[in-house]
């Protein structure tokens, strides 16, 4: 009997420690059974009331049971309510750093983010390995904001980084620089003339955008692009010479792709 109390002993633990709270109904019934069925034998088959010690392992092992089971069953609500909370704190921490660093209209990069990835890939680069920064601002933004309000400039921005996103080179960078201005960062040596075939496949994109109430607009945007280093070395001069640019092809008729020359220093 000493044998078969200790197993039953070793099953009950087996039985909390693998199934939680079905082991631990599981363990409860099983004592149970033994607590009653060595008390009955003793009563009826041996006309023994004295069963004290027979019946204190299953006794004790049920007690045992049931307050394993229900520090089990608060550790397991502790460990998951401690799960919850790191996981909203990382969900706020992701929400934090996405508001530092995206655009909340377009999604896309802030300034300080694209800023942050211009310094990341110039400094990959070996000396003097070209790549070029475009400039782009919508033309006549400002009558769609002023005519048919702000709600339908926002759905204008949010379009014109999706169809820009849509038909960028993959590993070049996108973001939005403020207002109606986006900024791109074209990775790798192109031409002047493979960077204006480049650019205007992105500025066809931008026709027949839908604003509101299923109005649909075609939009023009006016592009200027500066290149390093043949422009400039410095990565803060290397943006203004972008900026001249496309402030250039505004003044020249909009709708335009204007490279920086050194006259417009």
């Amino acid at each position: 009997r000493g044998v078969l109390a200790q197993l039953n002993v070793l099953i009950s633990v087996f039985f909390v420690t693998s199934f939680h709270e079905t082991g631990v109904l599981t363990a409860q019934l099983l004592n149970g059974l033994d607590f009653a069925a060595v008390l009955v034998a003793h009563l009826l088959l041996y006309q023994d009331i004295l069963a004290l010690p027979d019946v204190i392992v299953p006794l004790t092992t049920f007690l045992l049971v049931t307050v394993l089971g229900r520090y089990a069953k608060t550790s397991r609500q502790k460990i998951e309510e401690s799960r919850r909370q790191k996981e909203a704190l990382e969900k706020s921490a992701a929400s934090l750093r996405r508001m530092a660093y995206h655009d909340p209209v377009t999604g896309l990069l802030n300034l300080k983010a694209f800023m942050d990835e211009l310094r990341a890939y110039s400094k990959s680069l070996q000396p003097n390995v070209a790549y070029g920064i475009a400039f782009f601002d919508l033309d006549d933004f400002k009558y769609i904001n002023d005519s048919m309000g702000h709600v339908a400039g926002d759905t204008v921005l949010t379009s014109v980084a999706h169809r820009f996103l849509g038909a960028m080179r993959a590993g070049d960078v996108l973001g939005r620089i403020g207002g109606d201005e986006f900024a791109l960062l074209i990775k790798g040596g192109l031409t002047e003339e493979e960077t204006t075939t480049y650019l205007n496949s992105l500025l066809a994109r931008l026709k027949n955008i839908w604003v509101k109430d299923n109005a649909r607009i075609d939009i023009r945007a006016s592009a200027g692009a500066a290149f390093y280093p043949k422009d400039s070395e410095n990565l803060s001069e290397l943006l203004q010479c972008a900026d001249s640019a496309m402030y250039q092809s505004k003044h020249s008729g909009k709708g335009r792709i204007v490279f920086f020359s050194p006259q417009m220093r």
